[in-house]
């Protein structure tokens, strides 16, 4: 059996990064916590379109799996909101209104392909560079 909550906790955690990722306007959005054995995801960030953008006066639903969240560090849980609120995206069109969407991530690959031979596409490397920057900032604090 599925059944969705809300948790002020991924709220909180959320109104913290919202001012920081440069919409061109705020999209209203529901945070769900997904109550359920098993999940395919650990989040998920769905776009409410046509009738159910109309019913719920909702733009985006973001959820999270409970069972993840539980034992999830801080961290990690600021991780997930960040990844599922990196989908929305926004553009402004030529008569100033805002076009609303669903990003795709910047890289997409099988393990075993980098195993093999690395960081062999531009994504790659540019998420790689990132990681090593990454971990040499949590060295110099």
């Amino acid at each position: 059996m599925t059944e969705y909550r809300e948790l002020s906790e991924v709220n909180k955690i959320a109104e913290e990064l919202i001012p920081k990722m440069g919409w061109l306007d705020l999209p209203r959005i529901k945070f769900l916590v997904l109550i359920a054995d098993r999940s395919s995801y650990l989040g998920k960030c769905s776009k409410a379109t046509g009738k159910w953008r109309h019913l719920t006066n909702v733009d985006y639903v973001i959820e999270v799996w409970d069972n993840y969240w539980a034992t999830a560090t801080d961290n990690q849980k600021r991780a997930l909101l960040l990844h599922e609120l990196l989908h929305i995206t926004s553009r402004e069109k030529d008569d100033g209104t805002i076009v609303w969407g669903i990003r795709k991530h910047d890289v997409e690959e099988f393990l075993r392909v980098v195993e093999q031979y690395g960081a062999w596409s531009l994504p790659l490397e540019e998420l790689l560079k990132a990681h090593i920057e990454y971990e040499s900032s949590k060295q110099e604090i």
